[in-house]
């Protein structure tokens, strides 16, 4: 760069930040505070190259700090003209799973001056970037977030543990966060409590968790799509979303197979990583301007979001619609027009009647073997910025980093804008490229083009109209190289981040229970007279709302019946919509009822329990001193809530009371009847309270109880659906649930991500239902044939329970259901054919348990078939768990697995055989957390010997394997405890009779297990081909062998 454009920069560089003291300055994406998490990669090699890249507009040195919570921090500076690269390192600062040990990975980028911040994560065949948007309080009570990812239903070697995902990164203390997944995820109770067990929240339920400043929170499934997933915080939130290996479309893969591209591993099947940060729905925007990938040969493909309801969006290319789609409501995404594809060359305008987010994705590459019609191929993502936020100047820096002797050589930017007569390159005039952009009225909306930088110094581009701006996307290739494994990276450069909807309607809180009575504040954006009439609608029920201020309306939420998103509506003389989101009865519960068991019998006292400031939490108006409690007591039944008796009237809210169950009567004359209790808070006639002035009563609720009449008549009961329920039924059912999701023996397998099972994480009703087991899962997704599914549960020792009275048992009808709007019908149809039979057999002082589970039978675990191990063998010829065959001569000591937490690692040393032909494993040592095993060949004299040594909680011990053909053990192998000095008192000691079947156990495993780790993209044209080179697997850099 010239010192007269830096010159002019500066210049309008400083005009820009000058005025950002003002109020109603440009928010961009150049900022001075940064909180970054690093995505998950699908991993196979030991080392990554995670680097984060930083810039500024300034011509001065700009300081910069990068902090983190596990004790790397770094230092730099930058300038307009010297950009910065650092390195993180390895692997550390990647955050993998939900635990907590995962929890303080997040990342704090500062400087006193504006900066940009862009984060590449990078395996051998993986590299994606993603441009940082930095923290930005917009002054709202509540930031809405929507996932963006992918599949991988298709996705190469079928890899189910490769993840869609999102994760989590706070901004400030105390965030409160909602969870709305569209795929059934695990999600910790309590992020806070190291404890803490992870729950199983299913599509049209939703979860509410704290996070504090600089906290992350990793969410992933193996099983579907995540986008749509509704994510809101009432403080600003880092959420960055993506899929770990996914494929963009099945029918791409489908359109790539009818013209035989072939890849050596088979037709139509490969998985990228993808990866953005989501901006807040408030700066979403309605005109889009689309340019082509420059290297796309299929067509591509566009992911719009809406964020608001009834939205409408018109796709346009070259003039011609080609896509016009309907969203009804926020989250909600062009899923069943997804396969409605463009000329990968065209120019697009995207246009709305409500604020969306689009996302572009591309399959790129290049034909490389015409006559065997060889192709390379890879995905790309990137996030297009609104018109509406598009801004003035930005800094371009090609990636030039070299990953695994792989250089980037091809460096592009697309550039939009409206205006095409101040676009600058590097403070002077360039004759650029424009190609029109049309709509479909014949009007030119913008311009595009595709610009190729052949140096690798940074650049300025500007628009030094104020008025106007553009869009910048950087793009980059390896494509001159065909051995090289195909790669892209794409980034937006920078753009706004105004708040353009202004005018939302807001709800605190944004979340309540099923049943009602969440006290909820909704804010309005136009002043409410105090003497007029107002109303709010949720779902399909109308309630009265009162009015607290000029903006605010006090509204109680009635019962709603369904979980999930609800729509919001506040009617008074304007109109305004917003959404409530619904938690079922065991994720919503707030007050916990004392007693062991949750079949009580009529005439029996139980203790509740609550919070009683909880009953002001809403709104934070109510002196809860002036509160008093009702009890109630209601039935569940024709899917609603039915109020029976009252329990106690009029009493302290003081936090505890104990009442008495009557015996219920109730029109369906049942004998058991599942329940569930209210508190209401209510005001009195000397200190009424605002809540007495809405519609309806705040309410908070127990988790579902059974309530028994008349416990004697249960055997007879048992005996009388037995006649009705044929045993023939009960295998009729096992046969279903078995061959889609059959119970694993053992529940390390069942915690598998590929089990197709998740853990109940209602604690008392596994108890209830399962005295003795330890723990209980329930299948992932129903069987559709009959709506049945399978439940698994296991003892403390892991080992599946079979049989009366704490197996698990086949559901005849699920509980779990994908349609929120049928909760209560799956609830009550489970109650129904499930539950009640359970307690008639198995509960009552005359049991019969075994009739029950002879129509409800536990699976034995037979069916189940474990993943086809991996072998190694011979000099050494190697399968991996995807069955993938090659043989490799390496000699050193290698990694063989690795787990994605680094909880168990297995490693292998190969040496040379004795005629210098081939090479072989020597020797195992298998680490886990707290433990290392080792196996080692040793030879003297044409003899062998194995040795085996097993280190645990500070203990060395050793021992030979004798008793073989030929073989000889050293004199002198230790076997007294050897005590570390960090751990004195912890030492244990171990006799050879204890070490020999626990390590014989452990090998067997091992060797069946022992594998590497496939790269991802390899651009072979062989099935099967033999290595030399080290490379192929991972080189230990340091090893655990003692």
């Amino acid at each position: 760069m010239t010192a007269t454009s830096s010159i002019t920069l500066l210049l309008v560089c400083f005009f820009c930040y000058k005025v950002s003291d003002g109020q109603s300055v440009d928010r961009t994406t150049y900022g001075y505070d940064f909180y970054i998490g690093m995505f998950r990669v699908d991993q196979w090699d030991e080392i990554n190259e995670d680097r984060i890249f930083i810039s500024t507009l300034s011509t001065q040195s700009v300081d910069f700090t990068i902090e983190t919570d596990i004790g790397w921090n770094s230092t730099g500076s930058v300038s307009v003209d010297e950009p910065a690269t650092v390195l993180l390192p390895q692997r550390v600062l990647r955050s993998l799973h939900a635990n907590y040990s995962e929890r303080y990975k997040g990342i704090h980028v500062h400087s006193d001056s504006p900066i940009s911040v862009i984060v590449m994560a990078a395996e051998y065949d993986f590299k994606e970037a993603y441009l940082v948007y930095p923290y930005i309080d917009l002054g709202l009570q509540q930031y809405h977030y929507f996932v963006v990812s992918a599949d991988r239903s298709m996705s190469r070697f079928s890899m189910t543990d490769s993840q869609s995902s999102f994760l989590l990164v706070g901004n400030e203390d105390d965030t409160t966060i909602t969870i709305a997944p569209t795929q059934t995820i695990e999600v910790p109770a309590d992020p806070q409590n190291p404890n803490s067990a992870l729950l199983s929240v299913e599509p049209g339920d939703v979860h509410t968790i704290t996070l504090h400043q600089m906290q992350t929170l990793f969410i992933g499934t193996a099983f579907g799509d995540l986008t749509g997933t509704a994510i809101t915080s009432n403080k600003p939130l880092t959420v960055i979303s993506g899929h770990e290996c996914g494929t963009i479309s099945d029918e791409l893969l489908q359109q790539l197979e009818q013209t035989q591209y072939r890849w050596w591993w088979g037709p139509g099947r490969w998985c990228d990583h993808f990866v953005e940060q989501i901006p807040p729905t408030v700066t979403w925007g309605e005109t889009f301007l689309i340019v082509p990938f420059p290297n796309g040969i299929v067509q591509h493909y566009n992911k719009i979001i809406a964020s608001a309801y009834d939205t409408t969006v018109i796709q346009t290319c070259n003039g011609s619609i080609v896509a016009t789609i309907t969203l009804s409501s926020p989250g909600d995404w062009n899923s069943e027009e997804w396969n409605i594809t463009y000329d990968p060359r065209a120019y697009c305008v995207i246009k709305s009647d409500k604020p969306i987010l689009v996302m572009q994705f591309s399959a790129e590459g290049h034909i490389e073997n015409i006559e065997n019609v060889s192709t390379i191929f890879t995905q790309v993502l990137s996030i297009v910025p609104p018109v509406e936020q598009y801004i003035n100047t930005v800094q371009y820096f090609p990636d030039n980093g070299t990953y695994y002797g792989s250089n980037f050589l091809n460096h592009y930017v697309h550039i939009t804008t409206t205006d095409t007569s101040f676009v600058l390159l590097d403070g002077t005039s360039y004759d650029w490229n424009w190609y029109p952009i049309i709509d479909q009225n014949g009007n030119t909306v913008g311009y595009g083009t595709i610009h190729e930088f052949l140096d690798l110094d940074p650049h300025v581009l500007q628009h030094s109209n104020p008025s106007a701006g553009l869009s910048v996307i950087a793009y980059g290739t390896n494509y001159h190289n065909p051995s090289d494994n195909p790669q892209t990276y794409t980034f937006m450069m920078g753009m706004k981040l105004n708040a353009l909807t202004t005018g939302a309607l807001h709800l605190s809180p944004w979340y309540g229970q099923i049943f009602g009575g969440v006290p909820v504040i909704l804010t309005s954006p136009e002043f409410v007279q105090q003497h007029q009439l107002v109303t709010c609608r949720f779902h399909n029920t109308e309630v009265r709302g009162f009015p607290i201020s000029s903006t605010e309306v006090l509204c109680i939420t009635p019962q709603l019946n369904v979980t999930g998103r609800v729509f919001v509506q506040l009617q008074h003389a304007y109109t305004h919509k917003a959404s409530f989101y619904s938690q079922s009865i065991e994720n919503g519960y707030k007050v916990n009822i004392i007693s062991n068991d949750l079949l009580i019998q009529a005439q029996d006292t139980i203790t509740l329990t609550w919070i009683p400031a909880s009953l002001s939490e809403s709104t934070g108006t109510v002196n809860t001193a002036n509160l008093r409690i009702n009890i109630k007591l209601h039935v569940i039944t024709n899917n609603s809530v039915d109020q029976v008796n009252e329990l106690a009237s009029n009493i302290d809210n003081s936090g505890s009371y104990t009442v008495s169950i009557p015996t219920v009567s109730h029109s369906s004359a049942q004998n058991i009847y599942p329940a569930i209790v209210s508190i209401e808070a209510v005001g009195n006639q000397q200190n009424p309270v605002t809540y007495d002035y809405a519609e309806g009563a705040v309410k908070q609720w127990t988790d579902m109880i059974w309530i028994a009449n008349d416990a004697g008549k249960f055997y007879s009961k048992c005996k009388a659906w037995s006649i009705s329920e044929p045993a023939t039924i009960g295998e009729a059912l096992l046969s279903i649930v078995r061959s889609e999701v059959p119970c694993p023996p053992t529940i390390d397998q069942a915690r598998t991500v590929n089990s197709g099972l998740i853990q109940n994480s209602n604690n008392k009703l596994v108890r209830f239902l399962h005295p003795n087991a330890d723990k209980c899962y329930h299948q992932r997704t129903i069987t559709r044939t009959e709506g049945s599914s399978n439940e698994c549960c296991y003892d403390t020792n892991g080992q599946l329970i079979i049989g009366p009275t704490s197996g698990g048992s086949v559901d005849k009808a699920s509980p779990i259901g994908s349609d929120s709007s049928s909760y209560l019908t799956n609830l009550l149809n489970h109650h129904r054919e499930d539950i009640l039979p359970y307690i008639f057999c198995c509960k009552g002082a005359e049991k019969d348990c075994g009739k029950y589970y002879t129509r409800r039978p536990s699976d034995n675990g037979t069916a189940y078939v474990p993943p086809i191990p991996a072998w190694t063998i011979g000099d050494p010829h190697i399968i991996t768990l995807d069955q993938y065959k090659y043989t490799f001569n390496g000699k050193g000591e290698f990694i063989l697995i690795e787990t994605d937490d680094e909880s168990f690692t297995l490693q292998g040393r190969m040496i040379e055989t004795q005629n210098g032909t081939a090479s072989v494993f020597s020797a195992l040592v298998a680490k886990s957390i707290t433990s290392v095993v080792q196996f080692e060949i040793q030879e003297k004299d044409n003899k062998t010997s194995f040795l085996v040594c097993l280190y645990h909680a500070g203990s060395y011990i050793c021992t030979c394997l004798s008793g073989l053909t030929g073989d000889f053990c050293e004199e002198n192998i230790p076997t007294t405890t050897v005590d570390d000095a960090d751990n004195v008192g912890l030492a244990v000691g171990l006799t050879v009779g204890i070490l020999i079947p626990l390590v014989i156990v452990t090998l067997i495993a091992v060797i069946v297990l022992v594998l590497v780790i496939v790269r991802r993209k390899r651009s072979k044209k062989e099935s099967e081909r033999k290595y030399t080179d080290q490379q192929e697997m991972k080189q230990v850099p340091k090893n655990v062998y003692n």
